[in-house]
C-alpha cells in the first residue's frame, strides 16, 4: 500500500473532507453608515441650536409682552390720576362759583319784582353762571317737589301742612346743590314739610 493512500473508514470509503473555516474578520462600517452617522450628529446639533433659540425667542415674547402689559397699566394708572386730579381742581373752581350763585339768587330773590335794568343785568349774570358750571360737569338738583333724600339734601326747616300726600316732600330750597357726574359735590339745604292734621 502506499503511503499516499489515503485512509478510509470501516467500510471502505473515503472520509468527507472537513471544511477549512477562516475566522471572522470584524465587520468595518462602510463609507455611507459614517456618512449618515456624520448627517444625525449634524442635525441633533441643530435641532439643539433651534430649540435653543425657540427657548429663547419665547423669553424675549415672554418680557416684551410683559413690558407692553407694564405700560399699558402705567397709562391707565396716569389717566385716572389725572382725571382725579381734573376732577378736584373743577370741584374747587366749582365750589366758589357755586358759591357766587348763591349770593346771585338771594340777591335776585330780594329784587324780586323788579323790572328794571340792574335787575335784569343781574338775572343775565346768573344764567350765565349757570352755563359755565354746566361746562365744568356740573349739574344743579332739582328737588323741590320731590321726596326728601338725605343722600342729596340736608333738611334745615321742618314746615307744618295740613296735606298728607305732600308728607315728607321738599317744599322749597334754601341753597342748591349740585352734583359731578353721579357724585353730589354739594347736597341741597332744604326745607321739608311735614304732615300735621288740624286739631278739630
Amino acid at each position: 500500500m502506499s503511503h499516499h493512500a489515503k485512509a478510509k473508514d470501516r467500510n471502505g470509503n473515503a472520509p468527507e473532507p472537513v471544511p477549512i473555516v477562516q475566522p471572522a474578520e470584524p465587520a468595518e462600517p462602510s463609507k455611507r453608515e459614517e456618512e449618515f452617522a456624520g448627517v444625525r450628529g449634524e442635525l441633533d446639533a441643530a435641532r439643539k441650536e433651534i430649540e435653543a433659540r425657540d427657548q429663547k425667542i419665547d423669553e424675549i415674547a415672554r418680557a416684551y409682552s410683559a413690558h407692553v402689559n407694564e405700560q399699558k397699566e402705567y397709562r391707565v394708572r396716569i389717566e385716572r390720576e389725572k382725571e382725579r386730579f381734573l376732577e378736584t381742581e373743577r370741584g374747587k373752581i366749582a365750589l366758589h362759583l357755586m358759591q357766587v350763585s348763591d349770593e346771585i339768587e338771594r340777591a335776585l330773590a330780594s329784587a324780586k319784582g323788579d323790572e328794571g335794568p340792574l335787575s335784569k343785568g343781574v338775572q343775565l349774570i346768573h344764567e350765565g353762571l349757570a352755563k359755565t358750571l354746566a361746562t365744568l360737569g356740573l349739574a344743579r338738583l332739582s328737588l323741590v317737589g320731590t321726596p326728601f333724600d338725605p343722600n342729596l339734601a340736608e333738611a334745615v326747616d321742618v314746615v307744618p301742612v295740613a296735606d298728607s300726600e305732600i308728607d315728607g316732600e321738599v317744599l322749597s330750597e334754601i341753597s342748591a346743590g349740585y352734583k359731578l357726574g353721579e357724585r353730589v359735590v354739594r347736597p341741597a339745604r332744604v326745607r321739608v314739610a311735614r304732615y300735621q292734621p288740624r286739631a278739630n
